[in-house]
């Protein structure tokens, strides 16, 4: 039946070529849309390495301390002593008035160390903070971003080691000028060679290079390096706020919860700091950044600008797909009202109604799955020329699960606008097909 049934759709196909080419082009260019779309969302989404904790991290690189104006009122006694007023203070009561001031960054060194190093709720967590400089090579200016990490760094963001080791706790604590660096900064810096063992020169300092890291489909940095290299001033520096981020790791999205209600516990014990009596924390999961640095918002609104980003991309998703849907439907009725007369005709001779059914339904899907082939094809060329061009910090990848999901959408397609032809085709009357 498969047999008589692809037979068929061949022939169909072939006595039909421009109609044929207008469907297979309206649901390729749709498809190839999408997958490139599914190509950014994997990127952004994707828990590739080194992300396989995305989800069941908490992120914290916003806090907030504000200083209020607070009233005194004292309550006096007065007594008239040899005509002359005395007063003495009985007792005085202070108010909090409105905020005056107030200051919003990353915490400080001092902040993690002293009150966020002992997050009871957290299996694990890491701190770090970023700097951008520039090293000057035969070839030009080459800038770079470095990351100033503690060990715990490496298991929260398990990077594919290529080459060499870590920076462990006792490089660490050594102060040692050590440097994982990844392939991208090796392959500019040392050219065709291995940079493992050698020196690279970054800011006035000799690094040696222990490890060299897979390139990460999203850039992070360029290298990395102990936090204990940071000057003075920043690791000593007493106020709440400062450069760092702090990560923590949960098993699962309870724990998360957890950490989120311990830290606003932590955030009540913070000791005054000059004028400033009251602080905030705002960590976000990965959901909630994103949709914070998509939306525009306060980190303490993330998870209003969570909800509104979902409900833009459902109406989004909602619009993108009924729109070709509609049309490439348009046109697949009018290419199958076409063959009233062969209904008629295979109907006369004892064709049921579920065999044209399935025959209408299978030569969509067949059409479907041949523009989705050339959908693929055609997005691998796309995100050659996109990776290519380096428009992006990033780079786009069409990897097993977004060709999986690019086939499943054209088999989604091929049912969606096949069925509604396919029963009214199945059930023309005889007689009204061959008046055709």
């Amino acid at each position: 039946m498969i047999k008589h049934y692809l037979k068929t759709a061949l022939k169909s196909f072939s006595r039909n070529r421009f109609v044929t080419f207008i469907n297979i082009f309206g649901i390729s260019f749709t498809l190839l849309v999408v997958t490139i779309l599914f190509a950014f969302i994997d990127l952004e989404w994707g828990t590739d390495t080194p992300y396989e904790h995305k989800y069941e991290t908490l992120t914290l690189n916003t806090m907030e301390m504000i200083a209020y104006e607070y009233d005194t009122i004292y309550h006096l006694d007065s007594n008239l002593i040899n005509n002359t007023w005395t007063y003495d203070t009985l007792d005085y009561t202070t108010k909090k008035g409105e905020d005056i001031a107030n200051a919003l960054a990353n915490p400080s060194f001092s902040i993690i160390k002293k009150y966020l190093s002992n997050v009871r709720q957290s299996d694990n967590k890491t701190f770090f903070t970023s700097n951008t400089y520039n090293i000057f090579l035969p070839a030009g200016k080459l800038s770079v971003s470095i990351k100033y990490t503690d060990g715990n760094y490496w298991d929260i963001f398990p990077y594919k080691l290529l080459e060499g080791r870590f920076y462990n706790e006792a490089d660490i604590k050594n102060k040692e000028a050590v440097i994982v660096i990844t392939q991208r900064l090796e392959k500019k810096y040392f050219g065709d060679q291995s940079g493992l063992n050698k020196t690279i020169r970054i800011n006035g300092t000799k690094w040696t290079v222990i490890g060299i890291v897979q390139n990460p489909k999203k850039y992070i940095s360029d290298g990395f390096v102990p936090y204990t290299h940071l000057p003075n001033h920043i690791l000593n520096d007493i106020s709440p706020l400062g450069r760092f981020t702090i990560v923590f790791l949960a098993k699962n999205k309870h724990q998360i919860k957890k950490i989120k209600s311990e830290l606003k516990a932590i955030q009540a014990t913070i000791e005054p700091f000059e004028d400033y009596t009251e602080f905030f924390f705002f960590p976000e999961t990965f959901p909630e950044k994103f949709a914070t640095n998509l939306m525009n918002s306060n980190a303490e609104d993330a998870s209003k600008a969570l909800q509104k980003l979902k409900a833009r991309l459902s109406l989004f998703g909602l619009f993108f797909i009924l729109l070709p849907l509609l049309n490439l439907l348009n046109i697949n009725l009018s290419r199958v009202f076409e063959r009233k007369s062969e209904i008629g005709i295979r109907k006369s001779f004892g064709a049921n109604t579920t065999h044209i059914f399935y025959q209408f339904l299978f030569e969509n899907i067949l059409l479907s799955l041949a523009a989705g082939v050339i959908a693929l094809g055609a997005s691998y060329f796309v995100i050659h020329l996109i990776n290519q061009s380096e428009v992006l910090d990033n780079s786009l990848y069409l990897n097993p699960t977004i060709i999986f999901w690019g086939l499943v959408a054209s088999f989604v397609f091929g049912i969606l606008f096949g069925v509604l032809p396919a029963i009214r085709l199945s059930k023309l009357n005889i007689v009204n097909a061959l008046k055709n």
